[in-house]
């Protein structure tokens, strides 16, 4: 059995390093694009959010720049290395209150974070519904690396 070799044209667009333009920044994220593999990152840039209300309110300022994408055209990668999530009940159902909004509808949904609690946090989000599935990676390169991947799934 031979091993898959990728075609020409795909390992062309593999070599070809992602190249971000920026979209936007709040005081919670900022959005980038590279609009040749289709792939938009959020990157979380501020700590913990000061209130439930903070969080609801940089979440509606990502919708808004984010209305702009066919979401089933892009990749999402999340980049919430910053940002320290807080596990109480108010948190919590805030963040079932803007995260369906956020991870529905992209060709993947990857998050980049620091510890393994963060991915058992999105496992058991994504079974309960409250997001779409997630991808979640501790290295950025392998995330990114998994990106490109990804955009490429479509054509």
């Amino acid at each position: 059995m031979k091993p898959e070799i990728p075609s020409k044209k795909r390992r062309a667009v593999l070599s070809i390093p992602l190249s971000w333009r920026r979209l936007g920044e709040s005081e919670h994220f900022t959005v980038e694009h590279d609009p040749f593999h289709n792939v938009v990152r959020i990157t979380r840039v501020s700590d913990l959010y000061p209130s439930t209300q903070a969080l609801r309110s940089a979440h509606e300022w990502l919708q808004t720049t984010l209305a702009r994408f066919e979401r089933p055209r892009q990749v999402m990668v999340f980049d919430g290395r910053r940002g320290k999530l807080r596990n109480d009940p108010e948190f919590e159902e805030a963040i079932k209150q803007v995260l369906p909004a956020l991870t529905h509808g992209w060709r993947e949904f990857i998050s980049i974070n620091n510890t393994p609690a963060v991915k058992i946090q999105f496992f058991r989000w994504t079974q309960e519904g409250t997001s779409a599935p997630i991808r979640v990676f501790n290295d950025e390169r392998e995330a990114l690396s998994f990106a490109v991947e990804a955009s490429l799934s479509a054509e």
